[in-house]
């Protein structure tokens, strides 16, 4: 722990508070803890490319989210950005109460697991009905505020260029490059509209990013992987993400059910029709989720004992070749 950001930070919120590393990364996280009040602490170590102004631009979604929504989420309490490589970004937010969904995921009955999926469905059809953007992109903080990174005039225009940076990424990082179909996937863009409302999206859609207290959902936290775009996007890779990812081991019959249950909480606060056209969208963003997941691969499983790295590379090429073949 660098003395003089400790020293910064305890000059603010007062001296005798406990330390705790709690979390390692792109993000070095703290809890920081007295008889008064708890906080949560994120150092930023990585200068690389556009990371420092995608770490400021979770600063600014919290604020927001605080301003034009009634979601609980994180109240930032302290931050300081510099432009220099040599000074590490910081905030520190307020924690709030309750525990990850993730580590109780195996203990939740079915009519609880369906209670918080629906619950999730209202909390995202919120912040999608309460933010809009100009444009569709990645979200940065330069320093004045939320702008886009490459931000894009159409969504169609958006999907293709995640699509093609996708590839780049999958290209660079794979031992060998799989089959990808993306020449074929992208003749499906005109399935999608080409304009519409570009709301937040937290992408991170992961029990773990969900805290649980008296079985309900209180917070959602992690903003730091967000973009604005299509809000379909967002609630398919729900599915994606914590149906079909964090809990693959229910059966599909259960799986099916909460997927229900997901959009059923999303109609309660946005309107959102479920007919044919959705249906081939929701394949393509299937697709485009998943080439996502492939170029995110090889970091997440880097210490991965080879077989369980081999099942998981076929299982993800498997899963792309079956969401392509979905595509008309």
């Amino acid at each position: 722990m660098n003395q003089d950001l400790k020293d910064e930070i305890e000059s603010e919120l007062g001296t005798g508070l406990d330390w705790e590393e709690v979390g390692e990364g792109l993000n070095t996280i703290y809890k920081l803890s007295s008889e008064a009040q708890t906080y949560i602490l994120k150092i930023h170590t990585n200068h690389e490319g556009m990371e420092s102004e995608r770490f400021r631009a979770e600063t600014e979604v919290l604020k927001n989210l605080h301003e034009k929504t009634e979601i609980n989420t994180p109240e930032v309490v302290l931050e300081t950005f510099s432009e220099g490589s040599d000074h590490e970004d910081f905030f520190v937010m307020e924690e709030l109460e309750g525990e990850s969904a993730d580590q109780y995921k195996q203990q939740f009955s079915q009519s609880e697991l369906e209670g918080i999926i629906f619950q999730y469905g209202e909390i995202l059809a919120r912040f999608h009905e309460n933010t809009g953007f100009d444009e569709y992109g990645v979200l940065v903080d330069r320093g004045e505020g939320l702008e886009m990174l490459d931000g894009a005039d159409k969504w169609t225009w958006s999907v293709e260029g995640l699509i093609d940076a996708t590839e780049s990424i999958i290209e660079d990082k794979w031992d060998e490059k799989p089959e990808l179909y993306t020449e074929e996937a992208k003749k499906n863009l005109d399935e999608l509209p080409e304009n519409p409302k570009s709301v937040l999206l937290h992408q991170d859609n992961r029990l773990d990013n969900l805290l649980i207290k008296d079985d309900k959902i209180n917070a959602l936290i992690d903003w730091s992987h967000v973009r604005a775009g299509h809000n379909e996007y967002d609630l398919v890779k729900t599915e994606y993400d914590l149906i079909e990812g964090d809990l693959d081991f229910l059966p599909e019959e259960q799986k099916e059910k909460l997927k229900k249950k997901l959009y059923e909480g999303y109609r309660q606060e946005k309107q959102l029709e479920t007919d044919k056209e959705f249906q081939e969208r929701r394949n393509l963003y299937l697709y485009a989720i998943t080439l996502w997941n492939m170029a995110g691969f090889p970091n997440y499983s880097s210490d991965w004992e080879e077989d369980r790295y081999k099942e998981k590379e076929e299982e993800l090429k498997s899963k792309l070749k079956k969401n392509f073949q979905k595509l008309s």
